[in-house]
C-alpha cells in the first residue's frame, strides 16, 4: 500500500475514532505512524485537518469537507479490487426509503426483500406515506413518488410508467352492468382517491379523446380505500393499474381506453457523492422495473 493511500485510510479512521491511540489499535499500526501520516497529509493538502489538545482532537471544517470525498475514493478502490477478484461488491449500512402506502406494500416490499437477499449487511427502514415527505427533514435516502415532479434540491429518475384504470367487483358488474363506452360511466357511481389529478376522466383511444365529469360517490385519501369500497360494491373505482392482479380480483373495464399515465419516480437528495448502497438500490429497482 502506498504511503498516500495509507494516509487517507488513517485519516478516515481518525475521523471516526477521534483518537490517535484507538486509530492505531484499529488499523494495527504504531501510533507514531498515525501522527506522521496525518502531519504529512496536512502538509500535502496545505490545510489543518485536526485541532489537537492534550485530551482530545477535533476535526476542522476542512476535514469535514474532505472526508466524504476520501470515503468515496476508498470505497471505489475497494470495489475495484472486489470486481477484479470476481466478487459481488460488499455493501453495508442503513438506508431510509419512503414510498406511497399501497405501492410500498404491494410492489416495493418484495423488491426490497430480494435486494436484501443480495446484500445481507444492508438494513432498510421504510416510511410509508400518503403525500411525499420532505427528504432532508426526514433523512430519507431514497423516495418513490407518483406525484408531480417534486420541488427542492433533489435528483429524480423515472422508474416506470403506470396508468389509472377503472375497475369493479364481479358482483357489482353482474348487477349494474359493464360499461362499454366512457359515457356509460354516467350510469355508475365512481370511487375516486384524492390523489387522482383531475376532476374529469379523460380517455384516449383509437377513436379519439373522450372526457367526462367525475361523479364521485366516495372519496378517500388512500387508493386502498377506493379498492375496498369497490369490493363492497359501492361503485366503480379509479385505481392505479398495478393494483390489479396483486391480491385483488377486481375486474378492469373499458380496457380499450387509456386514462392518464402515472410516472413513478425515484427521488433522492442532491449530493456530490451518492452512497454506494443507495446507488445499488436505485440500479436494482430500475432493473427490476424493466422486468415487471
Amino acid at each position: 500500500m502506498s504511503d498516500r493511500l495509507q494516509a487517507y485510510e488513517i485519516f478516515a479512521e481518525l475521523m471516526d475514532r477521534k483518537s490517535f491511540s484507538e486509530t492505531s489499535r484499529t488499523l494495527n499500526v504504531p501510533q507514531a505512524t498515525v501522527s506522521k501520516q496525518i502531519a504529512s497529509l496536512e502538509e500535502t493538502l496545505g490545510v489543518q485537518l485536526f485541532v489537537r489538545s492534550t485530551r482530545r482532537i477535533s476535526p476542522t471544517a476542512e476535514a469535514e469537507e474532505l472526508i466524504p470525498h476520501v470515503r468515496h475514493m476508498l470505497d471505489a478502490r475497494a470495489e475495484v479490487l472486489r470486481v477484479a477478484h470476481g466478487e459481488l461488491p460488499k455493501l453495508s449500512g442503513k438506508m431510509r426509503v419512503a414510498a406511497p402506502h399501497s405501492y410500498g406494500r404491494r410492489i416495493l416490499l418484495p423488491q426490497l426483500v430480494e435486494f436484501m437477499d443480495l446484500y445481507p449487511d444492508i438494513s432498510i427502514e421504510v416510511a410509508l406515506h400518503r403525500s411525499p415527505p420532505d427528504l432532508l427533514d426526514n433523512k430519507i435516502d431514497l423516495a418513490l413518488s407518483g406525484a408531480a415532479v417534486l420541488e427542492g434540491p433533489y435528483r429524480q429518475r423515472l422508474l416506470s410508467t403506470h396508468r389509472w384504470v377503472v375497475a369493479g367487483s364481479p358482483e357489482y358488474l353482474e348487477r349494474k352492468g359493464r360499461p362499454a363506452l366512457p359515457l356509460d360511466l354516467e350510469d355508475h357511481w365512481l370511487i375516486v382517491p384524492e390523489v387522482f389529478p383531475s376532476d374529469r376522466l379523460t380517455f384516449d383511444s383509437e377513436d379519439g379523446r373522450q372526457s367526462i365529469a367525475i361523479r364521485a360517490r366516495l372519496t378517500g385519501n388512500d387508493v386502498d380505500f377506493s379498492e375496498g369500497a369497490a369490493w363492497q360494491n359501492a361503485g366503480l373505482a379509479v385505481l392505479p393499474d398495478w393494483m390489479l392482479g396483486h391480491a385483488t380480483s377486481l375486474e378492469q373495464v373499458l380496457t380499450d381506453y387509456a386514462l392518464e399515465p402515472i410516472p413513478v419516480r425515484l427521488v433522492f437528495p442532491e449530493a456530490k457523492i451518492i452512497p454506494r448502497r443507495v446507488r445499488a438500490l436505485i440500479e436494482f429497482l430500475v432493473e427490476r422495473s424493466g422486468r415487471m
